[in-house]
């Protein structure tokens, strides 16, 4: 008898400790850029992209003991299969996994809690290989497959000590303070636009960082601009000092931020990666098969991250769902995965 549940476990590789600093990284303090070197720490992970349902038994497709891949996943002898159909295993759309009642759960940073070394487990996970098929909408194969949510923080170093985590905004490049990134966008928007606002029968005064706070940017989670403030926006506006010049709006000043970058928002240094757990690990050609991501019963997948490489993606918010909105291949932790039985699966990442 089989269990129903996948198990998984994350695991930091040995060495991890000396290769989770970034070398040289650009940060803003004032007017200057200075290249400091980052600490990255992995501070908890979860499983995401979980299954909601199960068939209570193993749900096998008797063509497949017709394909020689299929002869790779059956163990006759000990009438064992490691592939299986789970309830959405032809689902294609991409409402079924990014609509508003996907049939993955979603996590949030703030759930990828569970220390480093300690076990999870989730229901049954599998899709067919025509989910790797382009579709119209535009759906990625991704959204689809469960994957190990590793939250992490960043310290900028200095003088070889790693300073308490701070908010940094990472704008054309290059990391900011709150301070500094206002400063900077401050700059960028009156190199075109003059900006000063009355202040009782005082005379004008140029757009300073205190009339501006953060607002989620449309570009998606992570991503942050800047917006006046109730209280600036209800100021008087105008493009020159005196007074003299054109009134400007406060729906006009929030445009001309809005068409600056969206920066990337690290609340407290906070960050996330993304690993897809792979079943099959990858093809030695890296194609596109059915078996290459998932998660199937009666599995263990072992995840080691062996090193960080790049920052990952912004958290500004611990507490929203998380949805993975391109191919994780792109940003993910190099690191080993195996698989034992539990059919066992260890997978290295580097990050």
């Amino acid at each position: 008898m089989e269990r129903v549940a996948a198990k998984a476990k994350l695991t930091k590789g040995t060495d991890l400790d000396n290769n989770s600093t970034l070398a040289g990284y650009p940060v803003g303090e004032g007017d200057a850029i200075q290249h400091k070197d980052l600490k990255i720490t992995i501070t908890g992970w979860t499983l995401a992209g979980t299954n909601k349902s199960s068939y209570v038994l193993k749900n096998i497709d008797h063509t497949w003991t017709d394909t020689n891949l299929w002869s790779g996943w059956n163990s006759a002898a000990n009438y064992r299969s490691f592939w299986a159909k789970d309830p959405n295993y032809t689902f294609a759309s991409a409402d079924d996994y990014t609509g508003t009642t996907p049939v993955l759960n979603a996590k949030t940073f703030a759930r990828a809690a569970t220390a480093a070394g300690a076990a999870e487990y989730c229901l049954e996970n599998t899709f067919d290989a025509t989910m790797f098929a382009d579709r119209t909408p535009a759906f990625d194969w991704h959204a689809a497959a469960t994957y190990a949510l590793v939250a992490a923080q960043m310290q900028v170093v200095t003088d070889g000590t790693a300073a308490d985590a701070k908010t940094l905004l990472r704008y054309k490049g290059t990391l900011y303070e709150e301070a500094s990134y206002k400063a900077k966008a401050i700059a960028d928007v009156v190199n075109s636009h003059a900006l000063y606002k009355q202040v009782g029968t005082d005379p004008y005064a140029p757009i300073a960082a205190a009339d501006l706070t953060f607002a989620n940017h449309s570009d998606g989670a992570g991503k942050v601009k800047l917006v006046l403030t109730e209280a600036a926006a209800a100021n008087t506006w105008n493009t020159k000092a005196d007074g003299s010049g054109e009134v400007v709006t406060a729906e006009t000043i929030n445009g001309y931020f809005n068409s600056l970058s969206p920066a990337d928002g690290f609340k407290d240094g906070k960050m996330y990666y993304i690993i897809p757990i792979e079943h099959l690990n990858q093809p030695a050609d890296g194609s596109d098969v059915v078996g290459k991501y998932g998660v199937v019963r009666n599995h263990l997948y072992m995840l080691t991250v062996n090193k960080i490489t790049k920052l990952g993606h912004a958290v500004w918010d611990p507490d929203a769902p998380i949805t993975p909105t391109d191919n994780p291949e792109t940003y993910y932790l190099a690191a080993t995965l195996n698989i034992l039985s539990w059919h066992i699966v260890n997978q290295n990442v580097d990050l």
